[in-house]
Parts: structure tokens; sequence; C-alpha cells
């Protein structure tokens, strides 16, 4: 039996959380008018006094409720906007707040909620979010932009336009209204039957994933993939005429392949992938296919350590021309005075951006896909570039103990 992964993790609702030996962490009583008990009661209030309603679950043991209360809701900025709303503190642990929480399909805490006088909701803010952030969605809201009401409007006036109708269902999706994004979704897979449209295409792909991960579920909440049938996917993506959702559709079918310990599947899946992938795809890859193929390298055959070599080799040249744009960019925010930023060229208005640290961080990601290019040259008995390339990367990251050890094992076979 396969213990959910992360694999399935988008597919499962988060429990609220609660610890009652932790400190209370509901919003600053003092500061904001919250009200406790009945939320229709607020709606009434709300009714009169013409304001929106804001309703913000939280619970005690979250560390991201704690950092919300302490820095956020404290926040004077946030005070003075909360001011516009009629607020309702939903403890997720109280029999009130946990049953308007799975009332408005709500998966994880925080979460604010804005909602009509009616009740209906209009919003969502999930997760930590800063005071300025803060500050910025509530004004947002007030001014009715991006809301579910906005994005109806837009929707009703271009039901042919699909990217506005996907927008519209991703709204619903993330305010909690699952029924309206499928409703919504669907409209969109009638009109375009295809998939000639990549959002239509993704969302077909998700369906298929769906009856996948669902004919895998156990009744004690555990996944088992061994004899589940990918015929549905694999017949999809070898249609579909989308880059991407080819990509991710064969890279989803080798974690299938891992999770049930399927190797010649999941390599045979990788590569299917690797023909779809597009360069802000290829590093990820890198990781997971340098990590693997080295793991299996005595079951490899002759295709599948080529594969490991073209994979790695072009991993390692796209992020030696990044870092080269990197270290340019630093250098001519460097030539304006921006030095004491660490900033690139196309930061803000005097050319100060922040990503010094981002060439520096690609220094060390170089000297990992250096590592992972000569476990590729290895395996495929090109011994001598492979003791290069480690020592570029034992270069680049000399505190790596990993590339020492990796070193002495390429030097001792003879």
């Amino acid at each position: 039996m396969i213990q959910q992964s992360l694999l399935l993790a988008c597919l499962t609702p988060l429990a609220p959380i609660a610890t009652a030996a932790s400190p209370v962490v509901s919003p600053n009583e003092a500061s904001i008018t919250w009200e406790f008990e009945n939320l229709d009661t607020t709606l009434k209030g709300a009714r009169s006094s013409e304001k929106p309603v804001l309703l913000y679950f939280w619970a005690n043991g979250s560390e991201s409720c704690g950092k919300m209360y302490s820095e956020t809701m404290a926040n004077e900025s946030v005070i003075e906007s909360m001011s516009g709303f009629a607020c309702f503190s939903a403890d997720t642990a109280s029999t009130v707040g946990y049953d308007l929480f799975q009332k408005y399909n709500m998966k994880t805490v925080p979460a604010l909620i804005f909602v009509t006088p009616e009740g209906e909701v209009n919003d969502a803010v999930v997760g930590f979010i800063d005071p300025g952030g803060l500050v910025e969605e509530l004004a947002r809201v007030r001014a009715g932009t991006d809301t579910i009401a906005a994005f109806r409007e837009r929707a009703h006036a271009a039901p042919e336009d699909i990217d506005v109708q996907f927008a519209y269902a991703v709204k619903l999706q993330d305010c909690g209204d699952d029924h309206g994004y499928e409703k919504v979704a669907g409209r969109i897979k009638a009109a375009d039957p295809k998939g000639a449209n990549v959002v239509t295409a993704r969302l077909m792909m998700a369906d298929i994933r769906t009856a996948i991960v669902e004919a895998a579920a156990k009744e004690d909440g555990e996944y088992d993939f061994v004899g589940v049938d990918l015929a549905a996917m694999t017949k999809f993506v070898k249609k579909v005429k989308h880059e991407d959702v080819a990509f991710n559709g064969w890279d989803w079918m080798a974690a299938v392949e891992k999770e049930r310990e399927d190797q010649p599947a999941y390599r045979k899946a990788k590569m299917a992938a690797w023909s779809h992938a597009s360069d802000e795809e290829v590093f990820g890859f890198t990781e997971q296919v340098g990590h693997d193929f080295w793991e299996s390298r005595e079951d490899l055959d002759r295709k599948e350590k080529k594969f490991f070599l073209t994979v790695a080799s072009r991993a390692s040249d796209l992020v030696t021309e990044r870092l080269a744009t990197k270290q340019e960019e630093l250098a001519a925010s460097n030539a304006k005075g921006c030095g004491s930023f660490e900033g690139c060229a196309d930061g803000d208005d005097e050319g100060c951006g922040g990503c010094g640290g981002v060439a520096a961080e690609m220094v060390v990601y170089q000297a990992n896909l250096n590592h992972t290019l000569a476990c590729a040259l290895y395996v495929n008995g090109k011994r001598k570039p492979a003791i290069e390339q480690l020592k570029v990367a034992m270069q680049l990251s000399p505190e790596n103990e990993s590339f020492t050890e990796r070193l002495a094992l390429f030097e001792a076979k003879k």
C-alpha cells in the first residue's frame, strides 16, 4: 500500500489546526471590532451599515495564524482599513467557526473570505499576508476589483473567450466554490471539445488525472496505484498539441510509476516528458533525473544512459548562460551606483533590483548541475571528463562534502 504523497496532496483538504495548549492567536480584539457568535447577526448589521463582511478563519497552534495576529492584524494601517468591514472571527476549534469553515469549503488557515451582506462569497485571501499586502487586498475588495462579481460580469460579457471564462472559474475555486468552478469549467470544455485551447487541454488532463487518483483511493485514506490503468492519460498526452500539457502529463505519469516502484516505466515516462520540456522546466526535471538515474545506474540501458547525459548537459549549459546574464546585470547595476543593493540592471527606476543573492544562489546551483553532469558522464563510461566536471563543482561549492565522496569513487574506479 502506497502512502499519500505530494503527488496527491493538492486533492486532499487540509483540516483546521487546533492545539489547546498553544497560546491564543485570535485577532486584536481591542483594536478591531469583531463578532464571534452569530454570523447572521453580523450579516444583518452589515445590511444596515452597507458594509461588506469579512470572515477570518484562524486556529490556535498555527504558526501562520500567530504571525498574522502579531504582525498583520496589529498593524495600524490594517486596523484602519478593516474598519470599513463588518468583521467576524471564526476560531476553527469552536463549533461556530468550524461549521463556517466547512460551509464555505475552506481548506487551510489563516484565511479571510469576503461575503456580501446577503452571505454570498465575493473574494478570499488565503494564507499569511503581510500588512501592506492585506491593506492592498482590502482596498481592492472594497473597490470591487477582480472580485467574483467582477469576474462574473466579464465572463457574461465574453462567453466565447475561454481565457476570461477560465479566470472566472479559477476565482471561484480560490474562493472555495468548487461547484461553481466545475460548472464554468464544464462550459469551457463543451465549447472546445477537442482541446484546441491550452486552457481546455489542461482541464481535460485534470479530469483524467482525477479519475486515476480516485481509482487508486482506498477506504483508509491511502492510495494504491498498483494496477491502476494509465491508458487514458497516455492516449491523451500522445495526441495533445500543447507542449506544456504533454510535458506535465508525461511527468505526472512518471511520478505515478515511481510511486508504484516501476523504475523502467518511470524512466520511460521521464524520457517521453523530456521531448516536451521547456527551458524553464529543465532545471527541476534535471534534479529528479540526476538523482533517480544515478541511483539506478546499474540497471540503465544504453539509451537511458545517453538520455541521462543529454539532460545533464542541457541543464548545465542553461545555468551557465543564465549565470553569465545575471553577472552582467549585476555589473551594470553596480556601474549605476547600486552596488550596495546588490541588484540587477532591470530592478527599480534607478536600476537597483535585488538579484545579487540570486546570482550567488545560481553559483551553488551550477555546482550541483556540474555534479549531475559528472555523474552522467561517469555512467556513460567517460571517467576523466566526469572527474573534471566534479572538480569544477568542488571549486564552486567547496563546502559540499558529498562532492568529495563522489570524487573518491570516480578516482578509485580504474
